[in-house]
């Protein structure tokens, strides 16, 4: 286990724990792109998730990083009573859960109806009398009622009652006792809180991860039948919680919210682009899980929003990857989220450069300007206005950058750092969703191959003419392809 020693930050070989409810809006399946969006290291050491539901980032995070503090709250005070008698009291409900499982599984259908509705009105009559001495017996009920309802849900009436009729599972496991010890193990040191999202407020400082995960805005008049609580979240609490993501950003806290997409039915409807306008908005699909009809369970678009660039943080480090042919390590490597750019000592001059990069889990590639032009292709599809903003800015790289006269470490890790910030690479992000490559990550590769060009050749002008037809009006696809492969002399 590797720790840190002086840091209560460490990135550790832990035993993974996944969430102990299934829960309406779940982001088990969005987990990959939230991932990439954690901001940990020796600064952002602590995690705040207001709306934690059935905590799926919760405990990716927890099985992933040892946080100097870790806060989570929700206004569902059964949901909440559940986590903290998972963390207080994990062996009276293991067994309280261990006698439910052999009451249950072994039932008849007829006969675990039976069941399951008495054990429904128990749990209802708890949460009417709100005994905490009767704690354990509800979080037990809580869970036993999550592994046999319909589709995992939790919904209340307006009196505050459960009221989700049984599923039809087969054999329920009402009862994982390893991933209960484990994530009560987790759970020790979070601070739990029931309450609502303001509360995080005193929590949350410069060295906070927030992710925000509230009741999604219904993209239709019938979709708020999965409300979990007697409060509904209408579009007056989301902008009041815009404001609040606001106030949290002028504290330094790293933010991502998650929500629906209203344009996946109502193409003009502007409202979350509106009140987020000034954060980042990057739309990703999910597959919309809670429904009767399985034809229903398709692919639609849902939100993420962050107050900062996902995957802003480039490392750069000295090479670590070796030539195939000889022994020579690459001078340097920038690694992004997925992609790793390598800088080899090239043969054509004393300081000429070969560039390589390679995508996790796959063969190291040599990038060809073909690709690049692809990919801004794409770029340029979706966002016209702000891809041709984009290309202004690479076009004065390339007009402004040298020939290399040193090759080393130093130099080349201080020609890429300025030359982002020369041209502000985070108000390009909001392109990230068009094409398949990073925009930082294509202006390192175009920098690299820039310079390459220039370094080798006092005529080079590829990325000169490659840039020149993109930016022209009635741009000619098949002459930019053409450009992409010509010898790069300038025309």
């Amino acid at each position: 286990m590797a720790e840190q020693v002086g840091k209560k930050l460490a990135v550790m070989q832990m035993k993974p724990v996944k969430p102990i409810l299934k829960w309406a809006g779940g982001k088990g399946q969005l987990l990959k792109e939230i991932e990439s969006y954690y901001p940990f290291n020796d600064k952002i050491t602590k995690y705040a998730e207001p709306f934690v539901g059935g905590g799926a980032v919760l405990f990716d995070i927890l099985s992933r990083y040892h946080l100097r503090e870790v806060y989570i709250s929700d206004i569902n005070a059964e949901l909440i009573n559940t986590y903290c008698m998972i963390r207080d009291n994990i062996d009276s409900l293991i067994s309280l859960l261990l006698v439910y499982q052999a009451e249950y599984v072994p039932l008849k259908a007829n006969d675990r109806k039976v069941y399951y509705m008495d054990k429904r009105k128990r749990f209802n009559d708890l949460k009417i009398n709100n005994n905490e001495t009767e704690n354990i017996e509800k979080a037990a009920l809580m869970i036993f009622l999550n592994k046999t309802c319909f589709n995992g849900l939790y919904r209340v009436n307006r009196r505050g009652l459960f009221n989700v009729p049984m599923g039809a599972y087969k054999n329920p496991i009402i009862c994982d006792e390893m991933n209960l010890r484990n994530v009560s193990e987790k759970l020790q040191d979070v601070t739990i809180v029931c309450g609502d999202y303001h509360q995080s407020s005193a929590f949350i400082d410069e060295h906070t991860f927030v992710y925000f995960d509230p009741p999604y805005r219904p993209l239709t008049e019938t979709a708020n039948f999965t409300a979990y609580t007697e409060l509904l979240f209408d579009d007056q609490a989301q902008i009041e919680l815009a404001k609040f993501v606001d106030q949290m950003h002028q504290k330094g806290a790293k933010v991502v919210v998650s929500n629906s997409d209203p344009k996946n039915t109502q193409r003009e409807d502007n409202f979350f682009d509106n009140i987020y306008a000034s954060h980042k908005i990057k739309r990703v699909e999910a597959a919309r899980m809670i429904n009767c009809n399985s034809k229903a369970r398709g692919k639609v678009k849902e939100l993420l929003i962050s107050n900062f660039q996902k995957g802003a943080v480039m490392d750069i480090r000295k090479g670590t990857q070796m030539r195939k042919k000889g022994t020579d390590k690459a001078i340097i490597e920038f690694a992004f989220k997925e992609y790793i750019i390598y800088v080899f000592q090239g043969k054509l001059s004393k300081h000429d450069i070969v560039i390589k990069y390679q995508k996790e889990g796959s063969r190291v590639r040599t990038p060809k300007h073909i690709h690049w032009v692809v990919d801004v292709l794409m770029k340029m599809q979706g966002n016209e206005a702000l891809a041709k903003r984009y290309l202004l800015a690479i076009q004065t790289c390339w007009n402004t950058c040298q020939p290399l006269k040193n090759n080393d470490y130093e130099t080349l890790k201080a020609l890429i750092q300025n030359g982002e910030t020369a041209i502000n690479i985070e108000q390009f992000t909001t392109l990230n969703q068009y094409g398949e490559y990073d925009v930082g990550f294509l202006y390192v590769l175009m920098e690299l191959l820039a310079v390459q060009e220039k370094t080798n050749r006092s005529d080079a002008y590829m990325f000169g003419n490659i840039i020149e037809e993109l930016l022209k009006t009635n741009r000619d696809i098949f002459k930019i392809i053409s450009t992409a492969g010509f010898d790069g002399r300038k025309r």
